[in-house]
């Protein structure tokens, strides 16, 4: 974010650990929340798009 410049270095390894346990703590929520990731949820739609399920056979 270029804040070096005006806060110093340990202030931005401050902002670093306080992000990361931002970022774990919504990652931790997210998967207990959703079965998937935003990203995964919208890979997955264009490339199964087109797939039929398979029939299984009785017997």
């Amino acid at each position: 974010m270029g804040l070096y410049r005006y806060t110093g270095a340990t202030v931005c390894l401050l902002i670093r650990i306080a992000l990361a346990l931002l970022q774990g703590w919504f990652s931790q929520w997210w998967l207990r929340t959703h079965k998937q990731g935003p990203l995964g949820a919208l890979w997955h739609r264009p490339t199964w798009l087109r797939t039929k399920s398979p029939v299984v056979q009785p017997g």
